[in-house]
């Protein structure tokens, strides 16, 4: 996305982002606006079409833009030397709410996306956007002596990785609570 955007002032760039986030996350895909997004973002139909050829093409760059600020991120904190496979998810939570303090629709977003296309394309997009970030954040580097001997790792891997996705489609449920920080709290107290 930054490519085809490179020309653009960085305020209507942050501003047609931010709008799409929104629309996309609360009205999902086909629901969505685009003349609402552009008006929002103060951008004239004219400047969107000399980036993007439509609303499905803009959609897909933004997911990749999206995906590449959760990456980028995580690897800024060396995540991956961190063996504690739950401390790596501690660290993916303590980014998720810094992320979503500055892009408050991203995961949002990302849910919509998630849901718009196949598993397996989704997987391959992360992949091959995250430069393979996501299998090594998941699978490499880990300290199995952690797990009880009893137990499959790769079972482990699975239930940890299945209960975080249900913890995070259930932080994103609340969206009457304006920040992802919030809505964590308040999950923990239930």
């Amino acid at each position: 996305m930054e490519e085809k955007l490179n020309s653009m002032n960085e305020e209507k760039k942050n501003l047609l982002i931010n709008s799409a986030l929104e629309e996309f996350s609360l009205r999902g895909y086909n629901r969505s606006s685009l003349n609402t997004i552009l008006k929002h973002a103060n951008v004239s139909k004219g400047s969107f079409y000399h980036y993007f050829k439509n609303k499905e093409d803009f959609f897909n760059n933004l997911s990749s833009y999206c995906i590449q600020i959760v990456v980028d991120k995580l690897n800024k904190e060396e995540v991956l030397k961190e063996r504690d496979y739950i401390k790596r998810f501690q660290t993916q939570a303590e980014h998720k709410i810094e992320v979503s303090n500055t892009l408050p629709h991203l995961f949002g977003f990302l849910g919509v996306y998630y849901k718009s296309i196949p598993h397996e394309e989704y997987m391959k997009k992360v992949e091959k956007v995250s430069n393979n970030f996501m299998y090594k954040f998941l699978y490499e580097n880990i300290d199995y002596s952690l797990f009880r001997e009893d137990l499959d790792n790769d079972l482990v891997l699975r239930v940890i990785t299945k209960y975080n996705s249900q913890i995070l489609q259930e932080i994103e449920l609340h969206k009457e609570l304006e920040t992802f920080e919030k809505r964590i709290e308040y999950i923990i107290k239930q």
